[in-house]
């Protein structure tokens, strides 16, 4: 079972440099812009909120590889670590 916060998250904008992560019952995150730019700081709370999204993919990937398809070992590997990482595990 997943330790992560329930439910799609979402980014918007709050009080100019401050992007905010939330799923639809609590704030996941917030992401300061102020010391990058505003752009950066917005494409970084992009990536977090996609995260969840982004973990099922890999998780879906792995299972469907052919294990001994040398040719897909080294994904393979980068979605391991990914996944591991994710998780808390070490990548």
């Amino acid at each position: 079972m997943s330790k992560h916060t329930p439910g799609e998250w979402k980014t918007f904008d709050f009080d100019g440099d401050q992007i905010m992560i939330s799923s639809p019952d609590e704030l996941v995150a917030v992401v300061y812009a102020f010391d990058r730019k505003k752009e950066e700081g917005e494409a970084n709370a992009r990536l977090m909120s996609a995260s969840k999204e982004l973990l099922a993919a890999c998780e879906q990937a792995f299972s469907e590889i052919p294990f001994g398809d040398k040719l897909l070992t080294k994904t393979a590997n980068m979605l391991a670590g990914a996944i591991a990482k994710a998780d808390g595990g070490s990548s």
